[in-house]
């Protein structure tokens, strides 16, 4: 019949457009407090509570999922992986109660942040089981990090950091004066996807966020080993993808460009641009062993001496993580330090080498599994691939994991995704190299 449309009909078609607003804004928000944007913000019960309500539920969801296959003994590799990520937190409250006699309760309860990583999981399910496509997915996925970068510069270019010195959404140095507490590596992401996009999809609009992404990272961030890591993971991307005649054809403008860009700093910021040089030379101290008077520098020395030694005591399962409210945490007991500031020590410090297996293991993984997929390229997943990447590089200096695990955790299940579900698809000519995720984001 081609008749008119009935009234149940006419009215579904007009709650459509509604639902489909209601699920990007879901999805959106489910990414920002993944990413933990606000998570130190002074007024932030709200996104605290929207937080936990989001561990409820992919919790739920996601644990229900794994008894039911395993009850059904049809058990997933994802799965498998899944088992010691949930035993961890468990694992570091019973080694914080041994070694600094924290109550078990308190170990579990400082470590719900780290529960975020079943938002990966989540992800997968949702892509594997129809919840919603790739394309959408990836839509709101990147709009999140452009919102997050962009709620990030809103408050550095309106909101003098030194307003809210007396709480933990600020921290200072000697370096860099007061700064947000904000995963800047954020802004990194979009320079990596907004760089995919243009040398892989050849989109010149995509060089104006890569721009704007660099220079928020420039001004803001001023992380030197995220800022060394980034361009490494570019220029991975850079060897890996592009024909030689756009090597030298890009090569050649990026040079072009970071000139120009020198030359502007020096003419009207030269400041900015002697920070990052006194940065790097004070950086490089690690290396030669040369001595530096850089207060950030000298305390990584200390915080990592303090690691090592940690580590030597119980190598095998850690230390734990001891909450702010015992005994003033770990500057209680150690002056200052914080395992974040040292990368892989940190790592080894708090979970041992078990547990410092299991947070690469899903780094290993993907690094095999993008070797299986040569040529197979959808924005999507290179975005997500390189993202892990970079994510695998600033774990060496700042163990991010620890508090930022959403981000690696969702790339994993992207990747995990396309592995097991689209490549074999590609495989048996279901679908092109360009499928529909490369139209997804206009």
């Amino acid at each position: 019949m081609h008749g008119k449309d009935s009234p149940i009909d006419a009215m579904l078609n007009t709650m459509r457009p509604t639902t489909k607003s209601l699920r990007g804004f879901g999805w959106t928000l489910f990414f920002i407090l993944s990413f933990r944007v606000m998570s130190r913000f002074p007024a932030g019960l709200i996104e605290e509570g929207l937080f936990l309500g989001l561990i409820a539920v992919v919790s739920f969801f996601s644990i229900a999922d794994l008894l039911r296959s395993t009850s059904r003994a049809n058990t997933s590799l994802f799965q498998l992986i899944l088992i010691p990520f949930i035993l961890l937190p468990l694992i570091s409250a019973w080694q914080a109660k041994s070694v600094f006699h924290q109550p078990l309760l308190l170990g579990l309860l400082t470590q719900r942040q780290h529960y975020i990583f079943l938002c990966g999981y989540f992800s997968w399910m949702a892509l594997v089981r129809g919840w919603i496509t790739p394309e959408y997915l990836y839509k709101y996925f990147v709009r999140a990090l452009y919102i997050s970068v962009a709620l990030m510069a809103f408050f550095y270019i309106f909101i003098d950091p030194s307003t809210y010195k007396e709480t933990d959404f600020v921290k200072y140095t000697l370096n860099k004066g007061w700064q947000y507490e904000f995963p800047h590596s954020l802004a990194v992401i979009v320079m990596v996807h907004a760089m995919i996009q243009a040398w892989g999809e050849r989109r010149k609009t995509a060089y104006g966020i890569f721009l704007l992404s660099a220079a928020y990272f420039v001004l803001f961030g001023q992380d030197r080993s995220q800022l060394l890591f980034a361009g490494m993971t570019l220029f991975v991307y850079f060897a890996r993808n592009l024909e030689t005649y756009r090597k030298f054809k890009h090569a050649f403008v990026l040079g072009g460009v970071l000139l120009l860009m020198t030359t502007v700093l020096q003419l009207f910021r030269p400041d900015l641009l002697d920070h990052y040089v006194r940065l790097f030379a004070n950086a490089s101290s690690i290396l030669t062993g040369a001595q530096t008077d850089e207060h950030s520098t000298n305390i990584r020395y200390i915080e990592g001496a303090i690691a090592l030694r940690g580590f030597s005591q119980h190598p095998w399962l850690g230390n734990g993580t001891v909450s702010a409210q015992f005994q003033g945490g770990f500057r209680g007991f150690f002056g200052y330090f914080y395992p974040g500031d040292v990368g892989i020590l940190g790592n080894l410090f708090v979970y041992g080498l078990l547990g410092t297996l299991v947070f690469y293991i899903p780094f290993i993984l993907a690094f095999r599994w993008s070797l299986q997929m040569r040529g197979y390229s959808p924005a999507f997943l290179m975005t997500c691939t390189y993202a892990l990447l970079f994510v695998f590089l600033d774990m060496l200096t700042a163990a991010v994991n620890i508090k930022f695990i959403g981000l690696q955790a969702f790339c994993f299940a992207v990747i995990y995704y396309y592995r097991f579900s689209a490549y074999p698809a590609f495989l048996n000519g279901q679908i092109s190299n360009s499928d529909p995720m490369d139209t997804a984001v206009q």
